[in-house]
Formats: structure tokens, C-alpha cells, sequence
């Protein structure tokens, strides 16, 4: 993992075991090395990533008799330990992943922040306990038993990604976010020490309130400046949105100087960079623009290696681009990262929202006899089998029925995350092969995701449709997916990234507004688009939601297609049966015959190239460098 931290590395010995890490200065250059201890080496910390309240607790712990050795944050831990032992993460604000040893007690702690920005892997072996901020190296030593999670890859089929605690290997799981682990003895457990569900019920039972422009932006600027406690320059990424220009805009006004950086693509269609140049104008940063490209065969081995998981987001491409710019030049990015699920940016929440509420098609879809649905889903399939491509737009809207009706079948929590995905679950047993059944029963490989992911049911009714599929999104896209991918493409190249909006005080303040604050007159966001107004260009608040969206269908149609091609219809595919090649050839026809199937077929690609990196050869080997 000398990628994580390419600065220093070291190491403790235990009386039962060892603690390591590596380190990317970025408070306390000198002497902020780890592990770090206490006066007589009784405690003994490592941490990944910042503890941005540690100057606040430094002083409390101060003044209650602690003596700090050093200037790192890291040192917070072992004296935090000291006073308040498990209740030490409830009074950190920051991402991390931290270990504390007590050598008297024989005892860890270990806890993950609260929305989970920091990654913790975790394995008991013979007793033991084994962590790592990235998979492969739990992988590194051979002792682990390799095997694939089916129910991991099930849930990763219908929403490219894999949330916490599921890992795709058996016998490894991650912490969540929020939660901590005691292991004493020779046995663990775990805990929460903060439940976003649990804090947004409660928050749901008080008067929504309706918050200024001036009271959001007052919000953000505060949470951005708790982000820049650095002792090496700061940037910041800026897509051309409202979030990101948002965040931009605030260090601005507090006095901060920073370059900023954006990717853009030749395709106008997906390309962010005007606005991003105009934002970078208006706050006078220097910046520096990336150009986009289809990925290499070499591009993706390096993108799985780093990405640990076979996550399906093809916005990891762009986003390990605008990395390695930003990384030539700082160790420290700020970005706009999750707004979008708090202030219903997304447009797949509205588009939800109106297919949810419209009662009469809910009513006549329950009337539907099963063998209706059935024949439906034959003249799907003859469809699709036909030689005649201009038959595709047909089975195209014959899918959208079938599906409609299975979606008003479902409970909401679980038609909410089959509209939004690739692979929907009435689809799932059409698409895996032979592997999968035999693992689990007919009946898992369709379940809905509830059923692998019990915790998204505790989400409490009542209030707004948007302010439901913002909690879904923050319970699993946003640990899963938008912050593995930010994690792993930065720290690929050796760069922090730092999310205001995700401050703990943010999230809570949040899930307390009610949905005008995520819709108004079709606007998604119009909170944070009035705040935006107050201190950007109009044309800026105004912009449409696009990511860090690439034009994958039409990369599918080049080289790309070509690679995908030979390893979706390679002998060892078939003969793995994770994927089966008759659904493999139907996605590739239907792309080239113009069908928007690019995200599918990525999603199978990194599904069979992250099973030979990580099944058929692990430890996976690292990429030429």
C-alpha cells in the first residue's frame, strides 16, 4: 500500500500482534510519524486519513493533565484513548479508520468514520484479527482462503457496487460507517457509535425546518474551513456543478488561494469544462484541465488493482485522471462530494418520486396476472434473439413494461434501488451463469436487496419521497460507490481528498429540512442553488446535474468494445460461470446496433477482470509502474 502513503512507514510489536502503517504527511511533517504512543508505550494508535476537531480536543485533553509529544493528530487518539477508552470515535470529527492498542487490557479499538470516507477491511483467522485499509492486503500473506461472495456480487449486479459490511470475498467484511470493534481476548465485536438512520428518524420527528441561502452557504463555509488545517498546500476539483463550485466559492470567500482542477471530454455532451473555467475566473484560481480518454487494456488492469472491488462506476476513469493531475502538483484536494444525496441532486430521485406517487399504474400493475408478466418476458426475449435489429426499440419498451410492473410490485425501499439499476433483480438470473445457482438457492439469486441488506428497511415513512431516497443513497451509493471510488483513485496517487459536505453537522442538518429544500418546480437542489446565486455566476446555479459521466456506449463501440468483446466471450468466462455468454452477446449486438448498453457491459468487464486479479492470481499483482 505504498501508494497510501508514500512518506514513511513503520511499525509496532505487540505482545499479541503487530500494528503498521504508512503515512502521507500532511500535518506534522517532521515529527508525525506512526505508530505513535504515549509516555510509557502502554498505547499504541495508527490512523488513516484526518481528525479535523483535533486542536479542540488537544486542548481539553490538556488541560486535563495529557502531555503531547508531537503535533499530529494521530497523538489525539492514544490521549483520547486514555480519557474517554470506547468513547473515543464519538468525539472525532474528521475521516478515518483508526486502531488503538491498550497493552494492559490487551484490548483494540478500531472504528471507522461516520459516513465511512476512510476504508477498514477486516478478517479473523484462528482467533485472530487482521485489518487493512485495502483488501489485496489482506490477501498478501496467502493465509486467507480466496473464494468470491455470491451475495457480495449479487448485490454489486444490481447496483455496481458492493456496500458495507459486504465485501466480494467470503470471510472478509468491512466496518460501517459509524461503527467501531473491541477485540479483547480472542473474540470481537462490533458496534455503532452513530446511526444515520437512527439520527435522521429522530430528527424526523421534530418540525422541519426551512433553512436561508444564507444559512446553507454560512454551513458550507465553516465546513470547508475545518478542511484546510494542513501544513501543505490545498485544491480543489471542480466539475462545473453546483456542489463543487459551491465549496470553491466558499474557500474564496474566506481568504483561501488554491488551484483547482477539471476533466472534459471532446464529446460536448459530457464535457463540464466551461463552467468549471468560468467558476475558476470568478474565484481567480489557477487551474489546470485534464483531457479525457477511453481507457487502455493497461488503464483498467491499474484501475481494478487500485479499486479493490469490481465497482461498476465508470466516472473511477475521470476521476483517476483529475487525480493524478491534482497530485503532480498538491497532497490535499477539497471536493463537492455528496450533496447530491442530501439536497436530492440526483435526477433518478425525481424521476422516482413521479413513477412512485402515480397511484393508478401501481393499482393496475397489481392487477396483472403472473402469466401476463411471463408472456411478456418471452416476447422480450424473441425479440432480442431476432436477427432484425430494428426489432430492439420494441423489445426495448417491452422490458420497460415488464419491469414497471415488477417495480409497483415491490416495497418502495426496494423498486427504488431496482429502477436505478443496470441489471434489475427479475434480470439477475438471466445474466449470471451456472456459478451462481449452484452457490445459492434460485430464490436468492432474485431476492430484492433488502434481503442482502436488512438495514435500508429501518428507514422511517412518513416524510418526503426524496428525503427516503437521499438516506437509501447515503446508506449504500455513498459508502459503497462515490466514496470507494474517491478513496482508492486518489490515494492511487497519493492524494487526500477532503469532502465539506459530508461533515457530520451538514448530514444531520440535512435529513432535519423538509423535501422543498430537494425540489422546487422541477429544479433539483434549489437550497443549495439559491446559495449558489449569492456568490456565483447565475449561469452556474443554474447548470444541469451531470458527474463525472464519461461516453461509455460509445467507447463500447471502439476499442473498447473490442476488449470487452474477447473477455466477456473468452473460454474462461464461460467456463468460470459467473456471466453467461448468451446475455454477454445480446449486449454487445444491441450497442453496436446504437442501444445504450455501455454501463452493462463495463459492469460485466471489471465484474470477469477483477475475478482474474483477484480469484484466479491473488495476491493481485501490482501494476507496471
Amino acid at each position: 500500500m505504498a501508494h497510501r502513503g508514500p512518506d514513511s512507514d513503520g511499525s509496532a510489536f505487540l505482545s499479541r500482534g503487530a500494528l503498521g502503517a504508512r503515512r502521507l504527511a500532511i500535518i506534522d511533517l517532521h515529527s508525525g510519524d506512526q505508530p505513535v504512543t504515549n509516555e510509557d508505550g502502554s498505547i499504541v494508535a495508527v490512523l488513516n486519513g484526518e481528525i479535523y476537531n483535533f486542536l479542540e480536543l488537544r486542548r481539553a485533553l490538556e488541560a486535563s493533565g495529557h502531555r503531547f509529544s508531537t503535533r499530529t493528530d494521530t497523538e489525539v487518539l492514544v490521549h483520547g484513548y486514555e480519557q474517554w477508552g470506547l468513547g473515543l470515535p464519538q468525539r472525532l470529527e474528521g475521516m478515518f479508520a483508526f486502531a488503538v492498542w491498550d497493552e494492559r487490557r490487551k484490548r483494540l479499538l478500531a472504528a471507522r468514520d461516520r459516513v465511512g470516507k476512510k476504508p477498514f477491511y477486516y478478517t479473523t483467522l484462528a482467533g485472530g484479527l487482521r485489518f487493512a485499509s485495502e483488501l489485496k492486503a489482506l490477501l498478501s500473506d496467502g493465509l486467507l482462503t480466496v473464494d468470491a461472495d455470491y451475495c457480495g456480487l449479487l448485490v454489486c449486479l444490481t447496483l455496481q457496487h458492493i456496500p458495507p459490511p459486504l465485501t466480494p470475498l467470503q470471510g472478509v467484511s468491512q466496518l460501517r460507517g459509524g461503527e467501531l470493534l473491541v477485540f479483547e481476548g480472542s473474540t470481537f465485536k462490533t458496534q455503532r457509535y452513530w446511526n444515520l438512520v437512527e439520527v435522521a428518524a429522530a430528527r424526523a420527528h421534530y418540525p422541519l425546518s426551512q433553512p436561508t441561502p444564507g444559512e446553507a452557504l454560512e454551513r458550507i463555509g465553516a465546513a470547508a474551513a475545518a478542511r484546510t488545517i494542513s501544513d501543505v498546500p490545498i485544491g480543489t476539483f471542480l466539475s462545473g456543478g453546483v456542489d463543487s463550485s459551491l465549496v470553491a466559492a466558499a474557500l474564496h470567500r474566506a481568504g483561501h488561494r488554491f488551484e483547482t482542477f477539471s476533466v472534459g471530454f471532446a464529446d460536448l455532451r459530457f464535457d463540464e469544462t466551461p463552467a468549471a473555467r468560468l467558476v475558476a475566473r470568478h474565484i481567480g484560481s489557477r487551474h489546470t484541465e485534464m483531457e479525457g480518454r477511453p481507457p487502455t487494456p493497461s488503464d483498467i488492469s491499474n484501475l481494478i488493482w487500485y479499486l479493490d472491488e469490481p465497482l461498476a462506476d465508470s466516472s473511477a476513469i475521470p476521476q483517476f485522471l483529475i487525480s493524478t493531475a491534482a497530485a503532480e502538483k498538491l497532497k490535499v484536494v477539497i471536493s463537492g462530494d455528496g450533496g447530491d444525496e442530501l439536497f436530492g441532486g440526483y435526477l433518478k430521485h425525481h424521476h422516482f418520486s413521479r413513477f412512485w406517487r402515480a397511484q393508478g399504474l401501481r393499482l393496475a400493475a397489481s392487477l396483472v396476472p403472473a402469466s401476463s408478466f411471463r408472456v411478456l418476458a418471452m416476447t422480450e426475449a424473441r425479440l432480442e434473439r431476432s436477427a432484425d435489429t430494428r426489432s430492439y426499440p420494441i423489445a426495448t419498451t417491452t422490458k420497460r413494461l415488464r419491469r414497471a410492473v415488477h417495480l409497483y410490485r415491490m416495497r418502495e425501499v426496494d423498486a427504488y434501488l431496482d429502477f436505478l439499476a443496470a441489471i434489475p433483480s427479475f434480470e439477475r438470473a438471466s445474466v449470471v451463469g451456472d456459478a451462481f445457482p449452484s452457490r445459492l438457492s434460485s430464490e436468492a439469486v432474485g431476492a430484492p436487496i433488502s434481503e442482502l441488506l436488512p438495514e435500508i428497511t429501518q428507514i422511517p415513512a412518513g416524510l418526503g419521497i426524496l428525503w427516503r431516497a437521499g438516506l437509501v443513497d447515503a446508506l449504500t451509493g455513498l459508502p459503497g460507490d462515490i466514496l470507494v471510488k474517491i478513496d482508492r483513485m486518489s490515494m492511487a496517487n497519493s492524494l487526500e481528498i477532503r469532502s465539506p459536505l459530508l461533515d457530520r453537522s451538514i448530514i444531520e442538518w440535512a435529513f432535519s429540512l423538509p423535501d422543498t429544500v430537494r425540489r422546487r418546480q422541477g429544479e433539483t437542489k434549489p437550497l443549495l442553488r439559491d446559495a449558489a446565486r449569492l456568490v456565483l455566476p447565475a449561469s452556474i446555479a443554474a447548470s444541469p446535474k451531470r458527474g463525472f459521466a464519461v461516453p461509455l456506449s460509445e467507447w463500447m463501440r471502439g476499442a473498447l468494445g473490442v476488449l470487452t468483446a474477447e473477455v466477456l466471450l473468452d473460454r474462461s468466462t464461460s467456463e468460470r460461470g459467473w456471466i453467461r455468454r448468451s446475455y454477454a452477446e445480446k449486449l454487445l449486438a444491441q450497442n453496436l446496433a446504437g442501444l445504450d448498453m455501455g454501463p452493462r457491459l463495463w459492469q460485466l468487464l471489471v465484474l470477469e477482470l477483477w475475478a482474474r486479479a483477484f480469484i484466479d492470481s491473488s495476491p493481485p499483482d501490482a501494476p507496471a509502474l
